[in-house]
């Protein structure tokens, strides 16, 4: 690690070498200790303005994302990535170099709201690129906007374009992860018959699922759920409820509850605060709490197997609290997932009152605050909420 000691000492990287740096880095086993000189690289790069071709950073951008995981963070950077951005707008370097690079994007769930009105403009100016363009390119213009569920300054012109495509069958001889498309769809309110059947088959989906990832299970199940309470007409194009319990199944159960002690110490204990619930389209629920007139909750009635079966008599209320994890959200700027606010959806419209809490921004305040958070994050989405709570 000789090198390495010796390049921090360096004032600042031209940028060809930083470049290669960042190359190098990419190029090699992982270590924590390349983490202050690859950010050291990447600063002096985006000081250094746009000296490098587009290619180049393209080139490592992809190098970074293969290497990115969980476990070693620091091969994602914001500031590099929203600056690659910048280039492709800057230099105006069309659609797609900016679709190519927004796909890199999805990969790490970076949001750019900025490529993705560029991206939009672009169809605006000719929406061919949509109606009759590359089908690889169209999947992930809707997967961009589905992201955060953002709509970009011309996302009408993409939805009209992608809703007058003439063969849809050309998105599944292309061989493209329909799962993932459809989830987007359904994420913009967008169903097409031809592709909900092939993207819900049964026999498709245990293609995809031989992989066995957890975010196929997970968007295999926010489908069903979005079509059950949105478009029931689409009901007929859903699994066997058989299959939907086994996707279930195949999600790995929630043990960390970090909210279910504040939620007890604040309204009384575990008989007040049923943890974890379940709905009869399989939402897994964190917290119900059967919240009373004034704020007083009520004992939650724990024989039932589902929320549905939770006795609830008017004018009480069901608030849902549902922890949301770090994947639920874009990794630089705390976005929603689209998937996630989706789901929050499909609760919402069955009459519960839902309240989300992130448990990163959660965990991230001084515990004298944590409880006054959750409670006014649930005042927010109660019709009634008189009580003073004892929050210290």
């Amino acid at each position: 690690m000789l090198i390495v000691d010796y390049l921090m000492k360096v004032k600042v990287f031209d940028p060809r070498s930083s470049i290669s740096i960042m190359w190098s880095i990419c190029d090699m086993p992982p270590s924590t200790r390349f983490k202050p000189l690859l950010n050291k690289a990447i600063k002096s790069l985006l000081t250094a303005g746009h000296a490098i071709p587009y290619h180049d950073l393209e080139t490592v951008i992809s190098k970074m994302i293969k290497k990115y995981s969980p476990n070693v963070p620091y091969y994602y950077n914001e500031q590099y990535f929203d600056y690659c951005a910048d280039v492709v707008m800057s230099q105006d370097l069309g659609f797609e170099n900016a679709v190519h690079l927004l796909r890199k994007f999805l990969r790490v769930n970076h949001l750019s709201r900025s490529l993705l009105d560029y991206i939009s403009e672009k169809c605006n100016e000719n929406p061919d690129l949509i109606e009759n363009g590359d089908p690889i390119l169209t999947y992930n213009v809707i997967r961009g906007c589905a992201l955060s569920d953002y709509r970009p300054k011309y996302y009408d012109v993409i939805k009209n374009s992608f809703l007058n495509i003439k063969n849809f069958n050309t998105f599944i001889e292309k061989d493209l992860h329909l799962l993932n498309l459809q989830i987007a769809l359904t994420i913009l309110n967008i169903y097409v018959p031809v592709l909900i059947e092939k993207a819900l088959n049964e026999d498709y989906l245990k293609h995809i699922f031989r992989n066995n990832y957890s975010v196929d299970y997970e968007n295999a199940l926010v489908i069903t759920q979005a079509i059950k309470t949105f478009k029931p007409d689409f009901s007929k194009c859903l699994p066997s409820d058989e299959f939907i319990r086994f996707i279930k199944s195949k999600l790995k159960p929630v043990s960390d509850y970090p909210l279910e002690a504040p939620l007890h110490h604040v309204f009384g204990g575990e008989n007040f605060v049923k943890t974890p619930a379940l709905t009869k389209m399989l939402h897994h629920i964190d917290h119900l709490i059967v919240l009373k007139k004034g704020g007083f909750a009520s004992a939650s009635d724990n024989g039932g197997l589902y929320v549905e079966d939770i006795m609830c008599e008017s004018p009480n209320q069901i608030v849902l609290i549902m922890a949301l994890r770090p994947i639920d959200y874009t990794n630089n700027n705390h976005q929603l997932l689209g998937r996630a606010s989706l789901m929050l959806r499909t609760l919402a419209a069955k009459g519960y009152s839902v309240v989300p809490i992130s448990t990163t921004l959660w965990k991230s305040f001084p515990d004298f605050e944590k409880l006054p958070y959750i409670m006014e994050a649930i005042k927010s989405k109660t019709e009634y909420f008189s009580r003073e709570y004892n929050v210290s």
